[in-house]
């Protein structure tokens, strides 16, 4: 099932077909079993499920407050300068688009059109983080990424992205590493690479310190960069590949050559942080600022 699968460059209904061609007096497993072992070979290196040998970690109140703690009074485990946060995304042809906001006024029916869904399509996915003040990035992923590539990137790619940054030698021994549950993350090759390179330093599924699956926005590119990365890149309709490459890579510039609102953007954490810490973990964008910044009231005050 595994050669089947990767002959068909995973594509699951594929390999059921192409399985059903090879071995015709073999029962012809579901689609999706394809899929479901493949990915349980990536994360555990075995077919046979793996036993759960970690202690879980209770959450506590005298645990947050310890934590809280050793940020305050150790500045390396600081979120503020030294954890590397890092996501991927894709930017399609079609970019951003709400018909709620789309409106066109005139006296006569102006006949207005926008095209949508055309027949040349393309996507690109990219890779960026953000390092305190410093925009690391973009990188263009393939376009099907999985275990065995990421952690091409992250042996090859990464290096020389933090060296285009002039990310010192000093700063990568101590800095974590913040990545979210994706598929491609999970590779337990991946894993095994991040416990050789930073060791309990790194945030993920999996890892030392887990990231929630649903997170409220604490990632500096969550709630900033990519809204306005997209921003940027889809001011005007895209027409080619090559031409949304150039514009990732022009916008990007534009945000590192503006160093005040990465700097703004850093800032912002440590009232995301408490936002989420006084909702208990819940989401939080969606109240009043006044309700989860008890110092705003203050600064519309002054």
């Amino acid at each position: 099932m595994i050669l089947a699968y990767g002959a068909t460059d995973c594509n699951g209904r594929a390999a059921q077909r192409l399985y059903a061609e090879r071995h015709p007096v073999r029962r012809t497993p579901a689609h999706t079993m394809f899929a479901h072992l493949h990915q349980q070979l990536c994360e555990t290196g075995s077919f046979q499920k793996a036993a759960r040998n970690r202690d879980r970690t209770a959450r506590t109140e005298l645990n947050e407050e310890i934590v809280l703690d050793m940020v305050e009074t150790t500045p390396s485990l600081s979120t503020r300068a030294s954890v590397l946060f890092t996501d991927e995304a894709s930017f399609s042809r079609e970019g951003i688009f709400n018909t709620h906001n789309s409106h066109s006024w005139a006296a006569a029916n102006p006949h207005v059109t926008r095209t949508r869904a055309a027949q040349d399509r393309f996507l690109v996915n990219v890779w960026a983080g953000i390092l305190g003040d410093h925009l690391i990035g973009p990188y263009i992923l393939p376009d099907h990424l999985t275990g065995s590539r990421y952690l091409i990137f992250l042996e090859q790619g990464l290096p020389e992205l933090l060296d285009s940054a002039h990310v010192t030698a000093a700063t990568r021994t101590s800095m974590w590493f913040q990545q979210d549950g994706a598929l491609a993350h999970f590779s337990i090759f991946v894993r095994n690479h991040l416990d050789a390179t930073y060791g309990e330093r790194w945030i993920g599924r999996g890892g030392p310190v887990h990231w929630p699956p649903r997170s409220p926005d604490l990632s500096y590119l969550d709630y900033f960069f990519w809204g306005q990365m997209k921003s940027l890149v889809y001011e005007t309709p895209v027409k080619s590949a090559e031409e949304l490459v150039a514009r990732i890579s022009a916008a990007a510039g534009e945000i590192r050559n503006t160093p005040e609102m990465l700097s703004n953007v850093r800032l912002s954490m440590e009232q995301r942080c408490e936002a989420c810490i006084t909702c208990g973990g819940h989401q939080f964008e969606h109240l009043p600022l006044t309700a989860v910044f008890p110092s705003f009231s203050l600064l519309i005050l002054l």
